[in-house]
């Protein structure tokens, strides 16, 4: 029951077209780079980092569509290096125009 009202949470209506969605993993190419700028505090320091997922260098890599991914996250700290991850779920969405 609560998967059926989920679903029609979601669904968009406009005129005669109806679109329901539904939780399938989606494969994209190796690289997606999206317009969108993840903030995380360093667990080990409390630095706070910034990536920008547009750019060259930050990408979210081998990326599934309502399935979970990971961000990393990455920052020098005078002789060490300090590396750690977010999981995520990378989501599109389909509207009636």
């Amino acid at each position: 029951m609560a998967k059926k009202q989920d679903d029609q949470a979601r669904t968009r209506t406009a005129g005669r077209l109806t679109l329901v969605p539904y939780n399938k993993a989606i494969e994209l190419d190796k690289r997606v780079r999206v317009p969108v700028r993840a903030t995380s505090t360093c667990p080990e320091c409390g630095k706070a980092v910034t990536i920008d997922l547009g750019k060259d260098d930050n990408y979210l890599s081998y990326p599934k569509i309502n399935g979970q991914t990971s961000l990393y996250f990455y920052h020098e700290a005078g002789d060490d290096s300090h590396e750690w991850r977010h999981a995520v779920t990378l989501r599109v969405t389909l509207e009636p125009a």
